[in-house]
């Protein structure tokens, strides 16, 4: 979908939501792959008619922009693109999205007939789905103080000409203090089909089962409890997530980890490899804290918001998996860590 201010070129993006009578959204995100970099960012457009056909809207007849929900920070790179469309998404029912940016040098986002990378529609919720939503997904939370979370993925979208995505709910992994954490579960949707039918794309959601930072000028002091993880170049302050990845069954085409930042980064973050898996949320300094292993991933400069990361190579499928978190700049950042609700990181899993 190409977006360019000179000439006026935007995209229109429409989903189907149900079976979520019942329940609160307290998060909605509005994913897309953009294959530019943008020093401007783009803007996301409420649009109140629904009737537009794929097939047959033009500029002549397409329908106007309403109020603007969200806009991005300017991206520098090739990635995901997140935009916060909480405001927007109230519960069941069709809900229209324009998509622009202000520069006058053309971009271009992946449509849904791109497969892997097209725009994704994340909520999280709390509450029970409705019994329209016939897919069951199955979890458990352990009472122990390890983390075995269970989770059998269904998928939560087909595209055939008539298909409606069908949200799939994820279970929240036990932190390893022993306390229990009620539920939080989301499920993805891609836009509804109107005419023409591509492959199917599935997506799962894990939340980390322990997350915490270490300090170079605090060598001995733990912050597992802390709501934020905190990232710096000098001193050194880098952080570490682990995700329990169980039930899974399909092959798994994208993997994506989404951080909530507190603070632009002129210089972006990392992802590294972490080999062990056995340290302690509660108990981990920077004394006793493992080696970061190979680079995973990497992310540009980046305003306040939603930031992504592609670390498809690091997933392979069930399984524990440890990752830490640096940044280049002398400044330091932070980044929501699980304890703080609703912004915690998230492990998105695309699969067919």
């Amino acid at each position: 979908m190409r977006l360019d201010a000179s000439p006026d070129v935007h995209a229109y993006l429409r989903f189907s939501l149900s079976g979520l009578a019942g329940t609160t959204i307290s998060k909605a995100l509005l994913l897309l792959y953009a294959n530019n970099s943008d020093s401007s960012g783009i803007r996301a457009w409420a649009v109140s008619d629904n009737t537009w056909g794929e097939l047959s809207m033009n500029y002549t007849n397409a329908p106007a922009l309403g109020s603007q929900l969200a806009s991005s920070s300017p991206f520098s790179s090739v990635g995901w693109v997140t935009m916060d469309v909480t405001s927007y998404i109230t519960g069941n029912g069709t809900y229209s999205i324009g998509v622009t940016n202000l520069s006058s040098t053309a971009i271009s986002v992946d449509s849904r007939e791109s497969g892997v990378n097209a725009p994704q529609l994340i909520i999280t919720y709390s509450g029970a789905l409705s019994p329209t939503s016939t897919p069951t997904p199955t979890g458990t939370l352990a009472s122990t103080n390890t983390p075995t979370p269970t989770f059998t993925p269904t998928p939560t979208s087909v595209f055939t000409p008539t298909a409606t995505a069908t949200p799939t709910a994820t279970p929240t992994p036990t932190p390893t203090s022993g306390t229990v954490n009620t539920p939080t579960p989301t499920f993805t949707l891609v836009p509804t089909p109107t005419a023409t039918s591509t492959p199917s794309v599935s997506s799962v959601t894990f939340t980390p089962a322990a997350d915490t930072y270490v300090d170079s000028a605090n060598p001995t002091i733990n912050h597992g409890t802390s709501t934020t993880l905190r990232l710096d170049g000098s001193p050194d302050v880098h952080a570490y997530l682990r995700f329990t990845i169980s039930g899974f069954s399909g092959t798994i085409s994208q993997v994506r980890l989404l951080l909530f930042a507190n603070n632009s980064d002129s210089s972006g973050i990392r992802a590294w490899a972490v080999s062990d898996n056995t340290w302690g949320e509660l108990t981990m300094t920077y004394s006793n804290a493992p080696a970061l292993g190979t680079q995973i991933a990497s992310l540009g400069s980046f305003a306040t918001g939603w930031v992504t990361l592609d670390v498809t190579s690091y997933i392979t499928g069930n399984g524990t998996y440890s990752m830490g978190i640096t940044n280049l700049s002398s400044t330091a950042i932070s980044v929501d860590s699980r304890e703080s609700g609703a912004n915690g990181p998230q492990l998105v899993i695309s699969y067919h």
